[in-house]
């Protein structure tokens, strides 16, 4: 499953001058910034290549789970400028953030599928248009930072989430499919959430140290200081 997950690293960087209101340093302030122009999708300005936080786009993906294989194209995510940070802890001198934030309401577009799989005696080969709605998204993640010889690094991340409701339509399937299908998605994100957050914090780890490339640890912390 291959996503955009720089949106991840935006989370991460502008966390602090979420929950400190004042700003306390250049760096706070730099980073309110950053958050504020993300939520109004004024991002060209930035010296690092982060998204709108309004529309967020991701790399096609697969997912197999459970008798069904999605393919999924042309996607992208609304909602993410609404979120509000609940818990936060930063350290520059171990260059350690932990948060807690919540999203109301997300809504996950995709303008082709491909649903490939089994209901009960019934072969599936559906395509169409796909669409889903998370409700009060809770996400949680402590992000360590650290150098390696001349880039900055995740050194270690652990995430967990919780989701109140998640309710996806398949155009182009019957009612018998699309009920099948949210059977298992929901499945997916709660039973077995563990192999999903093992798979997401591998493809960050590579995304974001890719993205960083060229930073030092005190290069990004002058960088978002100066903005």
């Amino acid at each position: 499953m291959s996503i955009n997950w720089r949106i991840v690293f935006l989370l991460v960087v502008v966390s602090v001058a979420v929950k400190c209101g004042k700003p306390r340093s250049k760096l706070e302030e730099g980073l309110l910034k950053i958050l504020e122009k993300s939520k109004k999708g004024d991002v060209g300005s930035l010296p690092i290549a982060l998204p709108s936080l309004k529309t967020v786009k991701l790399d096609p993906m697969q997912i197999k789970y459970d008798g069904f294989t999605t393919d999924l194209s042309e996607l992208t995510v609304k909602g993410l400028e609404h979120l509000t940070m609940k818990e936060f802890s930063a350290s520059e001198s171990d260059l350690t953030v932990s948060m807690v934030f919540t999203v109301p309401s997300l809504e996950v577009r995709a303008d082709r599928y491909h649903l490939k799989g089994k209901v009960s005696i019934f072969r599936i080969n559906d395509r169409g248009a796909f669409e889903a709605n998370v409700r009060n998204l809770r996400a949680k993640a402590v992000v360590k930072f650290a150098a390696k010889g001349s880039n900055v690094v995740i050194k270690k991340l652990d995430i967990d989430y919780s989701l109140g409701q998640v309710q996806a339509h398949l155009s182009g399937s019957s009612g018998i499919v699309n009920s099948g299908f949210n059977r298992r998605l929901s499945k997916l994100l709660t039973n077995d959430k563990g192999t999903l957050i093992t798979k997401a914090k591998h493809v960050i780890e590579k995304a974001v140290n890719k993205m960083l490339r060229g930073f030092t640890p005190a290069k990004l912390i002058e960088t978002i200081s100066q903005i």
